[in-house]
């Protein structure tokens, strides 16, 4: 009998739909937080620079520790719904369901339901996570970013090692999700560069082909990006008359 139960439970946790269920859940938990309007310094500053053109926040971004991807985004919504907080907030609350989805979509098909439930659970019912969703700030997309960097690292090194050959979509968008990792993150930079290095360094040991070595060249985007990470510790030591003075716009 408690076999039989076992089995049942097991089925029902295993299953998609409990997962899918699990997504919609969290992603109910963390949207509660968004719908408020008080904003701290961190997001007064974001607030802020998206009132700028895409060629002034590239010039203030030079002064900043924060790379510019973020602001950008903020300034396509500013361009279509004004300076909106609620649309500003939800941007960064899609950017957690998007990373918790990632549990469903990616890790779940490549390191089994347990992982991946636990994932999209993590994500979203962590108390950190759940207030960092909520922030206006680059950190969910930016750790989407690098999760989906790592996974797709993941795959081309398991591949390099023998299991099959790495298909050009993988390269891609390793490549791409680098790149966004980079320029949405200081912190970011740092570990898709570790990551483009281990995978480089997988593929130049493991190649069977000339294309597999090609390929890999890719790897030194995040490597090459890495020299943006400023040198200064503290990042209010490196904003610059501009991006202070944005903040008075408010």
């Amino acid at each position: 009998m408690k076999r039989a139960s076992g089995a049942v439970a097991q089925g029902v946790l295993s299953s998609r739909w409990f997962h899918l269920v699990v997504l919609a859940l969290g992603s109910a938990f963390v949207l509660v937080g968004a719908f408020h309007g008080y904003i701290w310094f961190d997001e007064s500053y974001s607030v802020a620079i998206a009132n700028h053109s895409f060629s002034e926040i590239w010039r203030i971004g030079s002064g900043d520790v924060h790379p510019v991807l973020f602001y950008w985004a903020l300034h396509v919504l500013n361009l279509v719904f004004g300076q909106n907080i609620l649309a500003y907030r939800l941007f960064t609350v899609l950017g957690s369901v998007a990373l918790a989805s990632l549990g469903y979509t990616h890790v779940r098909r490549d390191f089994g339901w347990k992982p991946g439930v636990l994932f999209t659970a993590f994500v979203l019912f962590i108390p950190y996570t759940a207030i960092m969703s909520t922030e206006i700030r680059m950190y969910s997309w930016a750790v989407l970013a690098v999760a989906m960097c790592f996974l797709f690292a993941m795959r081309i090194c398991i591949k390099a090692r023998g299991s099959g050959p790495v298909r050009v979509n993988e390269w891609i968008g390793f490549a791409l999700f680098s790149l966004a990792g980079a320029y949405l993150h200081y912190y970011a930079v740092l570990v898709v560069t570790i990551i483009n290095a281990i995978v480089l360094a997988v593929v130049c040991a493991r190649a069977v082909d000339r294309a597999d070595a090609v390929a890999g060249a890719q790897c030194v985007v995040g490597v090459l990006d890495s020299f943006r990470v400023p040198n200064d510790v503290d990042p209010a030591d490196r904003l610059s008359a501009d991006g202070r003075g944005c903040a008075e716009h408010l």
